[in-house]
């Protein structure tokens, strides 16, 4: 025994000398990227992009966006979440600078949420992405909007149900910072994927401030990307 431990010795400390760092713990595996894709990308219909993941323009396209009062919160670049989401909605609507880029012959429509539900357009028709006139009409209505009470995330989507009824629906980005304040999260996942099973729409998921089980596994039961963003 006391021969074999004094081999050991003689093992470790000629390691030691060759270089070799035997008798420190090894270091932890630095953290993922707080970016995750799930799904395929698509085409991206002529470069717009939403927290970048490519729009489509030559689809049908609907935003699920959250304005519960949490997205007042700052992000590390010193702007408020509701702030940062308007600046991404209204750099991919804003019409093409130059004549290479094109807006396809697709359409839009906003579907916001905190205590209550509101859409836009309210009449509830979807705006084409090349009418000059119609973009800058929803660039003014985004440009007011303001972040305050609950995330009735399970109403949001009972209104996005019943619009599919009546208008056919390519592709959903869905965004949130926190929990829904009306439902589980598991009622918001199984409702989703229920409908979905029936519609075969994308749905594109952006977590805000934190990750989200959820919003993962929507993207990957549904064929989209899932984005987290601080």
């Amino acid at each position: 025994m006391k021969r074999a431990l004094t081999l050991l010795l003689l093992l470790l400390l000629t390691a030691a000398v060759s270089g070799v760092d035997v008798f420190s713990i090894p270091r932890k595996k630095p953290s993922a990227p707080v970016s995750y894709e799930v799904g395929k990308t698509g085409s991206g219909g002529g470069g717009s992009a939403f927290y970048g993941i490519p729009v489509d323009k030559r689809q049908r396209v609907l935003f699920l966006i959250d304005l519960s009062g949490s997205m007042t919160a700052r992000t590390p670049e010193g702007i408020s979440r509701i702030d940062a989401m308007k600046k991404e909605l209204v750099s991919m609507l804003s019409p093409p600078r130059n004549s290479e880029e094109k807006s396809g012959n697709g359409s839009f429509f906003l579907v916001k949420y905190e205590s209550k539900v509101s859409c836009f357009p309210p009449e509830k028709r979807f705006y084409p992405f090349r009418s000059i006139l119609h973009i800058e009409t929803a660039l003014r209505h985004i440009r007011k909007l303001e972040a305050s009470g609950g995330t009735a995330m399970g109403a949001a989507w009972n209104e996005v149900f019943q619009l599919a009824e009546t208008n056919e629906i390519d592709t959903i980005f869905f965004l949130t910072d926190g929990e829904p304040t009306d439902c589980s999260e598991q009622d918001v996942l199984r409702m989703v994927n229920t409908w979905n099973s029936r519609h075969h729409v994308t749905i594109h998921c952006i977590a805000i401030g934190r990750e989200s089980v959820l919003l993962r596994e929507l993207a990957e039961a549904n064929g989209g990307i899932y984005r987290v963003r601080m």
